[in-house]
């Protein structure tokens, strides 16, 4: 029999072949065999550490398993699914080409010549379009209630519309009604805007460069198709969907409609899926930027959606959490053209809930690319774990910076961003988005609110507007109907009679009071982070030194001062932390 020390026959010792002092007796037969040593500490730790660190392993393994499945990750997608809703049957008006009569008003309409046909695509939804403008055909509804039936119910996370308002000022209130499969309902509004301006801020996505008067000449104001979107409640499937009722003197105009749906397991499934799923909702570069570690780092905002429906927040009455998207997770951009220098993060996101995430970003070579190339900028979506482990990456997405709208484009045409020190000032935690401070009068009051807006100007000496009016538009509105229906109107007769006009206002704007300092002071123990100062509003008055471009200001008539300057640079040398900010306006 082998022995583990060597080829050799084993000898069975005895207590009579031992001496008296307790050794074994050599044998001249056999060799000698040596009891085994015991092993040295040094071993005995050595193993005991190895049994320990087993241990350790398969314990971390084990939590590792359960944790995994008491909380998988999701499945991640690159699919962003959508309805259009054909309302074609509804139509009942012209928009373009012969017999339009979009507008009842001046009886004008659209340029079919610069309208997209057949379909549309705007934030990865698609809408349907008619394909010829020139047919003579209804193209878009005047809705009054009418109420669209689905083919097949169904869970919707947004609803999206492309329209345009038919008169030329203001907006309007247009509510779609959702009807769901459990009974409920609910409503959902868009403020309308109208398909042309002469102010040009609410650009819709669609636009033409004209649009044609009853007489056919063109009138050269921009002129636009909106889009709309609403996040929409996902308890129950939808079945229907009601219009809004039309509104005089301000149409609502429905050019398309299309639905995005949320992520369902197979109708005939009762239970709720078994893990998350993840999605890019959508990707948008923006012009925001800060200094990281000596790097100019400009902001791509990603959209994160958990499209789920949100009636799977709650199973048997209870939200158990498991179909939540549960982070932390790392976002991060990786392409030719951009090198992320701080990822974004989201820790949670329920089921039908989105997250915007923020991730900065190098644009390598940015204005020398744009001078060579107008390609595409592709980039993939990286997602990692607390440990720095990829666990997703989506797709291919073109961010498109030498397009138009692009970032290259933008930055040369200086339409930038709101700041990223104005979202940091805490003006978006407010509600009603901003409380802003109008100055009816020549001493503001104090208010707890964290930016300024103020309006201080030649209206200020009647500081009246009628309930829902604003008074900085005195000067236009007691011109626009001379009758007793014009509160302005009406107001001033009452009270500075027949004869005195509104230049005359110039003469008595005269405040001696005025204390810069004091106003900054104000803003600055209030709390506020920011102020903008309306320079000129649309009666021409101007608070600042006009050169020669007219004078028709507060440094040339009137208190012969330049407010502006004056509060400028008490704010830059007294409170240099408080941002500072002009608003000007368009003469009338």
């Amino acid at each position: 029999m082998a022995s583990g020390y060597g080829a050799i026959p084993t000898a069975v010792i005895t207590s009579q072949q031992e001496s008296a002092a307790g050794q074994p007796e050599a044998s001249s037969k056999w060799p000698l065999l040596r009891r085994p040593r015991t092993p040295k500490k040094s071993t005995q730790i050595g193993l005991a550490l190895l049994i320990l660190v087993s241990a350790g392993v398969l314990l971390f393994l084990q939590n590792e398993i359960f944790e995994r499945i008491k909380r998988p990750l999701p499945i991640h997608s690159d699919e962003y699914h959508y309805i259009p809703i054909d309302i074609s049957h509804l139509f009942n008006n012209i928009a373009a080409g012969p017999g339009a009569d979009f507008d009842p008003h001046y009886h004008s309409h659209f340029a079919a010549e610069h309208l997209p046909t057949t379909s549309f695509t705007y934030d990865g939804v698609k809408f349907i379009l008619p394909a010829n403008w020139s047919d003579g055909q209804p193209d878009n509804v005047i809705p009054h209630g009418e109420t669209i039936h689905l083919k097949d119910s169904t869970y919707i996370r947004e609803l999206h519309v492309l329209y345009a308002g038919d008169w030329i000022d203001g907006e309007s209130g247009n509510k779609f009604t959702l009807n769901y499969e459990d009974g409920s309902s609910e409503q959902v509004e868009v403020s309308a805007k109208n398909w042309w301006t002469l102010h040009w801020l609410n650009q819709g996505v669609i636009r033409t460069p004209y649009h044609y008067r009853h007489d056919g000449t063109k009138n050269h104001n921009l002129t636009m198709i909106y889009h709309w979107s609403a996040g929409t409640r996902s308890q129950s499937p939808v079945v229907s969907i009601s219009l809004p009722q039309a509104h005089w003197p301000n149409h609502f105009h429905l050019f398309s409609l299309s639905l995005v749906p949320s992520h369902t397991t197979p109708r005939d499934n009762k239970r709720p899926p078994k893990i998350p799923l993840i999605s890019i909702r959508r990707q948008t570069v923006t012009t925001k930027w800060r200094t990281i570690d000596g790097v100019k780092a400009y902001a791509i905002e990603l959209s994160v959606v958990n499209p789920l429906p949100s009636r799977y927040t709650r199973h048997d009455g209870h939200d158990d959490g498991r179909l939540w998207i549960k982070g932390p997770f790392y976002f991060e951009l990786e392409g030719d053209d951009v090198r992320t220098v701080q990822p974004g993060m989201v820790a949670r996101i329920m089921p039908g809930d989105e997250a915007k995430v923020k991730v900065w970003v190098e644009v390598i070579d940015l204005k020398e690319k744009t001078k060579r190339t107008r390609g595409r900028n592709l980039a993939t979506v990286i997602v990692r774990d607390t440990k720095g482990m990829e666990v997703y990456r989506f797709g291919r997405y073109d961010l498109g910076f030498e397009k138009e709208g692009g970032l290259a484009r933008r930055l040369e045409e200086n339409t930038l961003d709101t700041p990223e020190w104005w979202l940091r000032s805490g003006t978006m935690q407010n509600s009603g988005f901003c409380k802003s401070f109008c100055l009816a009068t020549c001493a503001p009051t104090v208010s707890p609110t964290t930016a300024y807006s103020i309006h201080w100007g030649l209206y200020s000496i009647p500081a009246y507007a009628p309930k829902g009016w604003y008074a900085a538009w005195y000067w236009w509105w007691m011109h626009k109907w001379t009758n007793n229906d014009n509160g302005f109107w009406r107001y001033h007769r009452e009270h500075y009679g027949t004869d005195l006009v509104y230049d005359d206002f110039i003469d008595m704007f005269n405040p001696v009071k005025f204390n810069a300092s004091e106003w900054i002071d104000l803003f600055a123990e209030s709390g506020a982070k920011y102020f903008v100062l309306v320079t000129k509003h649309h009666d021409g008055w101007a608070l600042f030194d006009t050169k020669n471009t007219t004078h028709r200001s507060t440094y040339h008539l009137g208190p012969k001062r330049d407010y502006i300057r004056e509060l400028f640079d008490a704010a830059k040398n007294e409170r240099p932390e408080l941002k500072r900010g002009t608003y000007i306006t368009m003469p009338e």
